[in-house]
């Protein structure tokens, strides 16, 4: 068995000469090229009023505060469509 930073000769018929060994990557990730590292801060505050704790809620949600532009390393679309930038919802909700 060849060393993996040797040289083999190769034994097929009709071929002669000196050919470098086959190094198969790890994984998928070893042909892609790099991505930027990114951190994203979220928050979320929740509310219920004492009287309609049961019924009702509010709730405030911000994503990507900072605005950050990120990208999901393996992602086919990652060279073309960021993930979602800023986003801050207010949600109400009501059971009946």
């Amino acid at each position: 068995m060849a060393r993996p930073n040797s040289l083999k000769v190769s034994k097929r018929p009709g071929v002669a000469g000196l050919s470098p060994p086959y190094r198969a990557p790890l994984y998928a990730g070893d042909t892609l090229p790099t991505t930027p590292a990114f951190t994203l801060l979220n928050a979320s505050l929740g509310w219920k009023p004492a009287g309609l704790s049961n019924r009702l809620s509010l709730t405030l949600t911000a994503n990507n505060i900072l605005d950050v532009t990120a990208r999901r390393h393996a992602s086919l679309l990652k060279d073309y469509a960021p993930l979602a930038g800023r986003d801050i919802r207010l949600t109400v909700a009501i059971r009946l």
